[in-house]
């Protein structure tokens, strides 16, 4: 997810994105053909227990749980953890984001805090995903920052540092029990990582040989040469990742879940297309998916002075900015991603439904405040909505 004081940039580069017709990719010298179908629906045989991954990113309940002490509710006003609602509301993925050096604002994605919360979740009886930016901070289309330390690196001590960083984080993860069943190499990596060195576009093959295609790789050994049996996904922003994914193809890229941001307010709104592109893609490349970022504004309001992100630009037709459209939307992305054939729907994963107004009205900007609380799914008491019920 982008960070907020970066949200013009990005998501004027979403718009555009969303806002163009779909691709038409050339392979071998044939254009591929669309596989044009419909959607399934939210009716009552396309719950959201059919599907192998009901997730949550979760990455912001260590700060407000652990560092500040904040206290969610169930829907019955009883006081309990982020993971304990999202597990009793039948949840069995939780993603943490993890940046190699974070400031002191930021610890929630410290690899401390990531294996704490591991073993949370592991004891819990979920699984976890793990999303590697590769980075000090937020790594989105926008921004893909090198870590401080690694500023100076040649591209091929790059390589041998995403090996070596990779290998030390999932051995930790190993030495405490806390195996993760996805592994993200980079983050909405749509332009690349590690900028400038693996920055990349998926309309060119320049630096895409012998360079993001040896990076990406290395991060994809590195994850299964510690565990063979956790999948290793590759995350785009938006669906319309085409010539992305036929460059993957092309240049020999190793993964094994197609990972997809879908957000209304940037890259579009219809549900359709979101099932014909998933579709088509799985179907080419013989890959499963997962909408691995999503979210939905349950009101315009606010609980804290921090600017919210989404605002009436994601509004659907058919879907009211309230609770009980909040959760007919997840339901209907649920159904969409589990009537792709083949079982190539994995499943859906919500962004950070626990970001609430944690420091209190007056908190002016998202670093010490929310910009998400109005679409999370806890209201502005902290008590759990009807969302939830969504996963069940």
């Amino acid at each position: 997810m982008k960070r907020y004081i970066a949200i013009a940039l990005v998501a004027c580069t979403l718009i555009f994105l969303a806002g163009c017709e779909q691709e038409v990719v050339v392979k071998d010298g044939q254009v591929e053909q669309d596989i044009v179908q419909q959607p399934g629906t939210s009716s009552a045989n396309a719950k959201a227990s059919g599907l192998t991954y009901r997730g949550m990113d979760l990455s912001f309940a260590y700060k407000i749980e652990t560092q500040r002490g904040g206290k969610f509710y169930y829907a019955n006003g009883s006081a309990g953890t982020v993971f304990d609602i999202a597990k009793s509301s039948n949840v069995n993925l939780v993603r943490l984001r993890l940046w190699v050096n974070p400031d002191a604002n930021h610890k929630e994605c410290s690899l401390a805090a990531v294996k704490e919360q591991a073993k949370k979740i592991v004891a819990k009886g979920m699984q976890f995903m793990l999303t590697l930016h590769y980075s000090d901070t937020w790594a989105d289309p926008g921004t893909q920052t090198k870590p401080s330390a690694w500023s100076s690196l040649t591209q091929q001590q790059l390589i041998d540092k995403i090996w070596s960083y990779t290998s030390d984080v999932m051995n930790q993860l190993k030495s405490q029990g806390t195996a993760p069943a996805i592994v993200q190499i980079g983050n909405e990596i749509n332009g690349g990582f590690l900028w400038p060195t693996f920055k990349v576009s998926a309309d060119s093959d320049t630096n895409w040989d012998n360079s993001f295609e040896y990076a990406i790789n290395s991060g994809y050994n590195a994850v299964k040469t510690v565990f063979p049996n956790t999948k290793v996904m590759l995350h785009y922003a938006g669906i319309w990742a085409d010539n992305f994914f036929w460059r993957c193809s092309k240049f020999g890229i190793q993964y094994d879940i197609m990972g997809f941001s879908w957000y209304p307010e940037w890259h579009g709104k219809s549900f359709s297309d979101v099932y014909n592109q998933l579709n088509n893609l799985t179907s080419w490349y013989s890959k499963t998916c997962i909408v691995v970022e999503t979210a939905y504004p349950w009101t315009t309001g606010y609980a804290d002075q921090a600017g919210n992100v989404l605002g009436t630009g994601s509004q659907m037709s058919g879907y009211a900015m309230t609770p009980a459209g909040q959760q007919a939307f997840i339901e209907q992305l649920m159904a969409t991603v589990k009537s792709i054939p083949n079982n190539k729907g994995l499943g859906v994963v919500y962004w950070e439904p626990d970001w609430t107004a944690y420091n209190g009205a007056s908190a002016t900007n998202w670093e010490n405040g929310s910009s998400w609380e109005n679409a999370a799914l806890f209201d502005f008491s902290w008590k759990a909505m009807q969302g939830f019920n969504a996963f069940n």
